[in-house]
């Protein structure tokens, strides 16, 4: 549904943007043959009638028509005509430009890539083309022959100004698109999550078909990103400054989405794997820890320490290592600027091994306690996809799979401990 979406998106932009050349290219060959026409008659007025203007005929056709041009701005906000004539290798330009060189119009060599639209008037043909205009900006012109006076005439406008609103509306319609599928998304996984929760039999099916749409709106969302990023980097000179805002936010957005896809195909993932109980190392756990988390730590001098003497339990090594790795992870990104250490204790009961993961951060408001676990629900005072609760919902459905429970308490004098129970009958 998602590429349905924005294939229709995209195609229907593109029609409504060739319908616009189509459009505008009719309009400067209307435009553009009239002018000429009326060039042409003004010329055969002048060589019949015109007998006392002491530079001849042809200069008196010129002068008129480049007095007549004096005071016409031009059409739109880039859109101008064009006159002139080929001196031996040049073309020499005879009405005052519209944009940089105004008042001392600069000649263009015959074979340079400059002024295409020209060249082909002046070698006599006619129609319409986009390519470059004397300045070397892309335009879309149509051209005519002035065959009384052996001149060429060029209307043209900026093919930016012309590509201009359906970029804007193009970005426009994409943000529309990214708000509504990352809501869709957001309410699909929070209706079912109960469903997932519950269902037995046919909760198999049920996950297997939420991780499918999942991964299927990841690719998408990626793309969308990575084509506005493109758009951005190539066109960027092209938008004002609200179409490059909004380039960035399509590129924020769908980088969100990106992310809340790959946490919800993470804790998918972590209710469909089997585990494998085995033998576990707490101090190696430890160590990969320590290792992983290293410059973050280095970076802004938080102490990570754990008891010198950790056992060996029975449990599944990845999943615990995965728990170990979102709280240390929730501590620093949470913690504040005032965390300098990271605990990780252990302790155990007749029944139960217990892992804690304790820091002196600025610690949960007492309220967070009972919900900060719970899938979509969004604690410490986070609004991003981040403070969905993915991180810490994963850990308890890991503690449950171990025949415990996740929980949290405050710190003595600052911050937060989650403590991770782990059955000694597995």
């Amino acid at each position: 549904m998602t590429v349905i979406v924005l294939i229709v998106e995209a195609v229907t932009v593109t029609i409504l943007y060739q319908t616009a050349i189509n459009q505008q290219k009719s309009r400067l060959i209307e435009t553009v043959d009239s002018q000429a026409r009326f060039i042409e008659a003004v010329a055969r007025f002048n060589k019949i009638y015109n007998t006392t203007f002491p530079l001849g005929k042809k200069e008196a056709t010129l002068r008129q028509i480049i007095d007549a041009h004096s005071m016409y701005r031009g059409f739109g906000e880039t859109g101008e005509f064009t006159l002139s004539v080929k001196k031996k290798d040049q073309i020499i330009f005879l009405l005052s430009h519209r944009h940089y060189d105004r008042n001392q119009l600069k000649p263009v060599p015959w074979d340079s890539p400059l002024a295409e639209p020209m060249r082909q008037a002046l070698s006599g043909r006619s129609g319409t083309i986009i390519g470059l205009d004397y300045r070397g900006e892309k335009v879309l012109a149509a051209y005519e022959p002035v065959a009384e006076l052996n001149l060429g005439i060029v209307a043209k406008i900026d093919l930016a100004e012309v590509r201009q609103p359906f970029i804007r509306a193009g970005l426009l319609s994409g943000s529309v698109a990214v708000l509504i599928i990352t809501i869709g998304v957001a309410l699909f996984f929070k209706i079912t999550n109960p469903l997932l929760k519950n269902l037995e039999e046919k909760s198999e099916q049920v996950k297997r078909f939420a991780y499918t749409m999942a991964h299927d709106l990841k690719n998408p969302t990626i793309a969308l990103c990575g084509l506005t990023n493109r758009l951005r980097n190539k066109h960027g000179h092209l938008l004002d400054e609200k179409g490059r805002e909004s380039c960035d936010q399509i590129i924020n957005s769908s980088e969100q989405m990106a992310a809340l896809i790959e946490h919800i195909n993470t804790y998918i993932l972590t209710q469909k794997k089997l585990l494998k109980f085995e033998e576990v190392k707490l101090t190696e756990l430890f160590q990969e820890i320590q290792y992983e988390f290293n410059t973050p730590l280095m970076h802004r001098r938080i102490a990570l320490t754990a008891p010198a003497n950790l056992p060996v339990i029975k449990a599944d090594r990845l999943a615990l290592l995965r728990v170990l790795r979102n709280l240390v992870q929730n501590a620093l990104k949470y913690g504040g600027e005032g965390l300098d250490e990271i605990k990780i204790g252990y302790t155990e009961s007749d029944r139960f091994h217990i892992l804690s993961v304790k820091d002196n951060g600025v610690g949960i408001p007492e309220e967070d306690y009972d919900k900060i676990f719970v899938l979509w629900e969004q604690g410490r005072n986070s609004s991003s996809t981040e403070g969905l609760g993915f991180g810490l919902a994963i850990v308890q459905e890991i503690a449950e799979q171990h025949g415990g429970k996740a929980w949290c308490e405050p710190g003595k004098h600052a911050g937060v401990e989650f403590f991770l129970s782990i059955s000694k009958r597995l």
